[in-house]
């Protein structure tokens, strides 16, 4: 007996129900092939969602992140694809390598929808050359990696919004008449037609370095070797170290990554976006990843010494993040506790009318938790 090829429909043994099978594609996401194989059968995705899920609003939750086992084998036996590549076409794989935690409404380093019933604010990029270079148009798994900024193969700085309206990428919400996952479902804009931007180097490095340890399973802190989830644990402590710095609130810290050569003034990135990392937009994560690679090459002694010349206190270490990665151990041992104690601050609203920038910040971040049409 010939053995099943997960590629082609209906090879694994089973009678698709779908008039016309669509396999996945290399890389390909579970949403984006939920969407092309609506618009191959002649029908929108919230119509073929319905007839294979009656009961279930698949789209109100991230089904790239796996199906219910419940939910997968209907699935398979209204498509006849290989339950092996469905599940290969998720997100699940990649999360297990870097947290053990599966139960938050965000998971690290996954792009996050910000899903308000059907309707999406981010979390889904593209290249415009990739989508528009393809016979048929579709989304990589890539494009959800929180650490994924650029293109490589044609150097290019991935978009996340349409290139004439700005609404987020949802292509779910495409109608049948699209007929293909390259036009945005808002203005029914041509996306391949974003102009080039240029991708940053050092957000590349990153890029293909978290990349290497997602494939071997581990990476290098100075001379030392993490496997994956610690390592993907002090990049994000690290990021979160950036963004207490650009905020302004420790000058401690300032000084400490002065004395990593880096520079915090070279970090355009607006402290007042308090969102998650996930949340956050292409550009927002190339200010944030570009000075990581440099703090990883580094190492635990070097950020002692540099610690030390700064004059941190393990409150310091602690107010960037209650749990610091097991990795800088050393590092907390080496400083000493704080020698004052905070004073409460007055619960008492200010006389004085709020700074023009401040008001500004918060309409920002009201915009941004807000849906962007």
């Amino acid at each position: 007996m010939a053995a099943a090829d997960p590629w082609n429909p209906g090879t694994d043994g089973l009678t698709p129900v779908w008039v016309v099978p669509v396999p996945i594609l290399e890389d390909e996401l579970i949403s984006s092939w939920l969407t092309r194989s609506a618009l191959a059968q002649g029908c929108d995705p919230l119509v073929l969602t319905g007839a294979v899920w009656p009961n279930w609003r698949v789209w109100t939750v991230d089904v790239d992140r796996g199906l219910p086992e419940d939910r997968l084998e209907v699935l398979i036996q209204a498509c006849g694809v290989a339950r092996a590549r469905i599940c290969k076409a998720g997100l699940e794989d990649v999360h297990r390598a870097i947290s053990c935690r599966i139960d938050r409404s965000i998971w690290p380093w996954l792009l996050a929808y910000g899903t308000r019933n059907r309707r999406h604010r981010g979390g889904l990029q593209y290249c415009p050359r990739c989508l528009g270079g393809n016979h048929i148009p579709y989304y990589r798994r890539a494009w959800r990696l929180a650490w994924h900024t650029s293109c490589g193969n044609h150097g290019e700085t991935l978009h996340d919004g349409c290139p004439c309206c700005s609404a987020a990428i949802e292509p779910h919400l495409l109608t049948v008449q699209a007929i293909r996952l390259d036009r945005c479902a808002s203005c029914g804009g041509d996306l391949p037609q974003a102009e080039h931007r240029p991708l940053q180097p050092e957000a590349l490095r990153f890029q293909q370095l978290a990349d290497e340890v997602i494939g071997v399973g581990c990476g290098r802190f100075g001379d030392q070797t993490l496997p994956s989830r610690e390592w993907f644990a002090l990049a994000r402590f690290l990021v979160a170290l950036l963004r207490r710095v650009s905020s302004g609130k420790s000058w401690g810290l300032r000084h400490f990554l002065m004395n990593l050569d880096v520079d915090p003034s070279d970090i355009d990135f607006s402290p007042v976006l308090q969102l998650p990392l996930e949340l956050l937009s292409t550009g927002e994560r190339i200010q944030l990843l570009r000075p990581i690679t440099g703090l990883l090459e580094v190492g635990v002694d070097r950020f002692i010494v540099a610690a030390r010349e700064a004059r941190l206190t393990r409150a310091s270490l602690h107010s960037v993040q209650p749990n610091v990665p097991t990795v800088l151990g050393p590092l907390v041992k080496s400083l000493s506790r704080s020698n004052y104690h905070r004073q409460r601050k007055s619960m008492r609203r200010s006389e004085y009318p709020r700074a023009p920038s401040a008001v500004l910040r918060q309409c920002r971040l009201m915009h941004r938790r807000l849906a962007r049409r």
